[in-house]
């Protein structure tokens, strides 16, 4: 592996004895990860439904190293959302943010969501998670992630950093600021990482950085936690970035602070944790009220859900659905609130992806598929079996895929086009 000279310079004053047993493990493979759901599926079941390799690693509760042969896209699991792919060392970040229920945290650059889904597990759905991403086709890929996941407490947002200060100002107990980086630690999975190092680029990730820490200190309640986290090595990005923000905010103290290279069994990250002043009650949201159900929204979700949701919001014929009072966020781009049940067209109610991922669906209206009949599901075929007209939802082992509709004859497919695998794709 052929290193920038100028980041070699760095790593060695950085790590000085440590320097050679670095540079012995960027020869070796990189450690690659998942965490089990436990919204979705427990310890003991999944090992039984997934071949998946056991060992735990070190840096989170539910989660295990893979062996350098598995695939997340090869397995139904993976499209259920029984687990998400995960680099073992990035899951440290989250445990830091002392995470109770009913907590409201904010995860600030929140895409592709692998702590997003991480702090939503947390919470159990109680509580708020707002999770945020400044690029609009990331944000897509969050809120992707985050339904597959079966969260029902998660708020999607596309705002900026500006709009974000605008708009949250001492409301969240606690803000993961998990920032751009150059990616030091990425250099063993992703070639790119290298070739896009230096040192020009890591004072822009700096000033990005920097903005970014400012929007969580003004949306982080006094007493509550920041997590600041990168996935690179120099003090520019890490300890350096640290002590500026804390000269600019005083009232910030740090609370633990934690490097990880390839020799501590993972890729690499830096976590530093701070809390905020005393403590005191975060600031109210603005709510919006509860809206009345169209009907043909009404009559499905009255005959199919199986815990009622105590909030409503329909916009423009999309109906959500919620266990918390719905948030006024009318400045903001989001993308989701809570639960998004589907959509009103012609006085028919079309029920959501998210709907059938959420877990919150009548056992009746659920149809078991072989492995077969799930293969030609999620490429979008429909399935010969007969059932009485209307929406079912689709299983695997019991476990939630996504829509169907019969016509008395055969069942439609209702799975995402933009989600749907290849033909000749094997699942396992």
């Amino acid at each position: 592996m052929r290193l920038p000279d100028a980041y070699l310079e760095i790593m060695q004053a950085l790590l000085q004895d440590n320097f050679s047993n670095y540079l012995a493990c960027l020869e070796e493979a990189p450690y690659r990860g998942y965490r089990i759901n436990p919204l979705k599926v427990d310890e003991e079941t999944f090992f039984h439904e997934v071949p998946f390799p056991n060992e735990k690693h070190p840096f989170c509760k539910n989660g295990y190293y893979f062996t350098k042969d598995e695939k997340s896209s090869d397995y139904v699991a993976y499209y259920a959302g029984l687990f998400y792919p995960q680099e073992p060392s990035a899951s440290s970040a989250v445990n830091e943010l002392d995470i109770c229920e009913n907590m409201v945290v904010l995860d600030l650059c929140a895409a592709p969501g692998s702590k997003s889904t991480q702090i939503a597990e947390i919470l159990k759905g109680t509580g708020y998670l707002v999770a945020n991403d400044v690029d609009r086709k990331r944000a897509g890929i969050l809120l992707e992630n985050i339904t597959r996941h079966g969260i029902q407490n998660a708020i999607v947002l596309n705002a900026s950093m500006q709009q974000i200060q605008e708009t949250f100002q001492e409301q969240f107990d606690a803000v993961l600021c998990d920032a751009p980086c150059s990616g030091e630690g990425m250099f063993r999975k992703e070639e790119a990482a290298i070739t896009q190092w230096s040192i020009a680029h890591v004072q822009k990730c700096v000033q990005m950085q920097t903005i970014a820490l400012d929007t969580a200190y003004q949306a982080l309640k006094q007493g509550g936690i920041l997590v600041y986290s990168t996935c690179t090595f120099n003090p520019m990005e890490n300890e350096e970035q640290i002590n500026r923000f804390i000269a600019r905010h005083r009232d910030m103290e740090i609370v633990t602070q934690r490097r990880i290279f390839p020799m501590d069994k993972g890729e690499g990250h830096f976590v530093c944790k701070l809390k905020k002043g005393k403590e005191n009650e975060r600031k109210a949201f603005t709510l919006l009220k509860s809206s009345t159900l169209p009907t043909s929204a009404k009559q499905f979700l009255n005959a199919h859900l199986e815990q009622d949701y105590p909030y409503y919001y329909v916009h423009q014929n999309e109906v959500y659905g919620g266990f918390q009072p719905f948030l006024d966020l009318k400045h903001l781009n989001v993308l989701n609130q809570q639960v998004y049940l589907g959509e009103v067209k012609k006085d028919i109610f079309i029920p959501s992806f998210a709907l059938a991922l959420s877990g919150n669906l009548k056992k009746e209206y659920q149809i078991e598929l072989s492995l077969e009949e799930v293969q030609h599901y999620l490429h979008g075929d429909t399935i010969a079996q007969k059932k009485e007209k209307g929406f079912y939802v689709v299983t695997y082992h019991h476990f939630p895929l996504g829509f169907v509709k019969s016509d008395g004859a055969m069942l439609k497919n209702h799975y995402p086009k933009h989600l749907r695998i290849k033909e000749n794709k094997k699942l396992l």
